[in-house]
């Protein structure tokens, strides 16, 4: 096979190449990444113009910055401006092909102008220094992470230095950029960068197959400086994190100004025109110098213990709030609850899942209101408010459409059906026919469940064993007292054939297990007694006459056995009589019937049960029989392949 399309940037070597062997071309794709020949240059391939005219929604706003091929994140500060705007996008919930406001398309416009002129730029491929005649190069990997509320970044260089003449230079060679997820703090949006960072040097020193002598870290969070060095037990988010950190040996980590940190820019968003005006491309001013001459700044001392404290404090703070709304003035606890962050399938009982979701809000309500609420046992009128918030957790999961419909007296199935309302609670209720009744409030107007919900399944399990396991019917009745279930009839029936103590008490016997195939000499077909077994049966007694002088003289007893032998093709039976059950008898049996029905391919003994009860008897007299010499002998020569089954 003959390799063409050969390029490269040397002249000498392209004029060895016969010319209908060379590129047609003089900028190439590597990759993904536009090569320019005559410059030795690399580009970002973009959108085109003409891809950009006329994008005034969100579908288009995507499909022109996923355009956007930059591996290396050489133009990720300007590329963010356009990831912020599409999280904005999601944030107003606009659709995927509605028209974006006005000043909206002002501002995507701006990003546009900066998008299409990624491609026009160029960035020198070979990044090396001289080293003809001096000392080998020392090469560095120096990384700068930094964060905001709307992104966190990092950005990676290779410094070189060159020891006899103490030249120096330091290049970007990667950088990676993320949005900030919603409710996470600062401190740990900065973790998140120096995370990042680590991960970024461990990929770039895999890759570049250089010897690097040193990797630096530096970061603007005096926060995460003191949890590397911290030795007290931080929250599970940030040890996780730094245990891969740290993972990176021989990693030093540094305190940088905010102005002077390159990764400031990659966590704002910054237009091309001020990315290629700042010290993205090289870093700050001294990375050109030897290390020996960057600066040392202070970092302010920070109690390590505090900080833990305090951290592990906002953690909680902040779960405790995702979990429980603020409660108004007005009340001493919280009135929502988000138990959405509850797995209720982990939980085998209703009771199981109240208390639980009792305590939880026992212990936020402590937390957020800062009072001493009850102490000791739970209440009544906790677990009843436990169960009212999972009632309207799963309404408004299941129901959200109908609560919205009723909220505003429009119509609906559910509602005509089985006149819906809402209570002062918010809970959905099925008003009946019974409101004049003496009945209780929830079974005047029950509670609506979903019938699929395992929060409905609870509920069907837990009165169904307050009713003592009693049938569909009467825990139907029990249940409709508080709840009107979707099908009702068939979640309890459902339930019900699932109850582990009703199947252990109703439950039929045991089924008889699968009767085998029959053995293949049972069905193949073969001459009669092929395949044979064996047997003995006795003793019969008979009457010998042998020797008997008179007729007035009684003839002596003896004892006889049968030997049994039966076809197991077609159940033929052969039968000879034999005087006692010793070797020489049984050899005797054996000629006369090979001589009777040919010489069989294999004989089976029996090994039934009651055989086994007589073993120790047996044992002696079978063992006399078929295991003598004479009859292995015997079936040796005759070259039967008997497999006989004693006892």
């Amino acid at each position: 096979m003959n390799l063409r399309e050969w390029a490269s940037n040397s002249e000498e070597l392209m004029a060895l190449i016969p010319s209908h062997d060379r590129a047609n071309s003089s900028d190439i794709k590597v990759l993904g990444i536009c090569w320019r020949l005559k410059n030795d240059t690399l580009s970002v391939p973009g959108p085109s113009s003409e891809k950009l005219e006329g994008v005034f929604t969100k579908r288009g706003i995507l499909q022109a910055t996923a355009s956007i091929y930059d591996p290396l994140g050489f133009f990720s500060p300007t590329i963010l401006q356009a990831k912020i705007f599409i999280k904005e996008l999601w944030e107003n919930k606009f659709e995927w092909d509605t028209k974006l406001p006005t000043e909206l398309l002002a501002r995507w416009e701006n990003i546009c102008c900066d998008l299409k002129t990624i491609p026009t730029f160029h960035i020198p491929r070979y990044l090396g220094m001289n080293a003809a005649g001096h000392q080998p190069i020392v090469y560095s990997l120096i990384c700068f992470s930094d964060a905001s509320s709307k992104a966190y970044a990092t950005a990676v260089y290779l410094h070189q230095f060159l020891p006899d003449t103490c030249n120096c230079s330091a290049d970007l060679v990667f950088s990676k950029t993320h949005l900030a997820p919603q409710g996470i703090t600062i401190p740990r949006l900065e973790l998140l960068g120096v995370f990042i960072g680590t991960r970024a040097m461990r990929f770039i020193e895999k890759e570049l197959h250089l010897p690097i002598s040193a990797k630096v870290l530096w970061t603007d969070s005096q926060c995460v400086l003191q949890w590397l060095h911290s030795t007290k037990s931080l929250s599970t988010f940030v040890t996780n994190r730094l245990k891969e950190i740290k993972s990176l040996g021989g990693t030093s980590f540094k305190y940088i100004p905010t102005q002077e940190n390159p990764a400031d820019l990659a966590t704002r968003g910054k237009s091309l025109s001020e990315l290629l005006q700042s010290t993205w491309w090289n870093g700050p001013s001294w990375l050109t110098k030897p290390q020996n001459q960057w600066p040392e700044y202070n970092v302010p001392e920070v109690n390590p213990q505090a900080e833990m404290k305090s951290d592990v404090k906002n953690e909680i703070i902040f779960e405790a709030k995702l979990m429980v709304g603020q409660g108004t003035p007005d009340t001493s606890t919280a009135t929502t609850i988000n138990l959405s962050d509850i797995d209720v399938e982990r939980f085998s009982s209703l009771q199981k899942l109240l208390r639980t979701t009792a305590w939880i809000l026992r212990y936020t309500n402590r937390l957020l209101l800062k009072k001493q609420i009850n102490s000791g046992p739970l209440t009544a009128p906790e677990i009843k408010k436990a169960k009212e918030l999972w009632d309207l957790h799963i309404q408004e999961k299941c129901f959200s459409d109908t609560i919205r419909m009723v909220k505003k007296g429009e119509n609906c199935n559910l509602k005509q059906q089985l006149g819906l309302i809402i209570d002062e609670q918010g809970i959905l209720r099925c008003k009946g026919r019974y409101q004049n009744s003496e009945l209780t409030q929830g079974a005047k107007c029950p509670k609506l469940l979903p019938p699929k919900e395992y929060f409905t399944k609870l509920n069907v399990e837990e009165v169904h064993s307050n009713m003592f396991h009693s049938g569909v019917s009467q825990t139907l009745a029990e249940i409709r007292q508080e709840y009107w279930i979707l099908k009702g009839r068939s979640v309890v029936k459902r339930v019900l054939n699932g109850c582990k103590v009703c199947q252990m008490v109703e439950g039929g016997p045991y089924r008889m297990p699968q009767i085998p195939s029959w053995p293949k000499e049972r069905v193949v077909q073969s001459v009669p007694f092929e395949y044979s077994g064996l047997d003995y049966f006795g003793p019969l007694y008979i009457k010998n006459y042998v020797n008997v002088a008179s007729e007035d003289e009684a003839p002596a007893t003896k004892k006889v056995w049968v030997c049994l032998f039966t076809c197991f093709a077609i159940r033929a039976v052969h039968i000879e009589l034999i005087e006692d059950m010793s070797a020489e008898e049984f050899l005797l049996c054996f000629r006369r019937f090979i001589a009777r029905r040919d010489i069989p391919k294999q004989i089976l003994s029996d090994n039934a049960k009651q055989f086994k009860t007589a073993r120790s008897v047996l044992n002696k007299i079978w063992s006399d029989v078929v295991r003598s010499d004479d009859v292995i002998d015997f079936s040796a020569a005759k070259e039967l392949s008997g497999n006989l089954l004693v006892i």
